[in-house]
């Protein structure tokens, strides 16, 4: 069987890094308490991470209790180790 998702290619880095380039800066960060110069700041390590988040979301439909709890948990078993049921 198929998945509707099957035909959607995955996000890559350059359009995560063009989308974080219209973030503006200086606004107050959302309950994470992640702001959007913060998220700019982080290179390519966080930008990886959002990366592997955002393709888990729309291939998988992983939500955001699956998330690591810090980017230095950027291995696929960490990674995707709270959302195995």
């Amino acid at each position: 069987m198929r998945h509707y998702s099957d035909d959607i290619p995955d996000v890559s880095l350059s359009e995560i890094r063009m989308a974080l380039q219209h973030l503006k800066n200086g606004r107050a960060p959302g309950e994470d308490g992640i702001t959007a110069e913060l998220l700019k700041a982080g290179g390519t390590p966080v930008l990886e991470v959002l990366q592997k988040l955002l393709n888990s979301v729309l291939h998988g439909g992983t939500t955001l209790a699956c998330v690591p709890s810090s980017v230095g948990d950027q291995s696929e078993e960490g990674f995707l180790s709270k959302c195995q049921s």
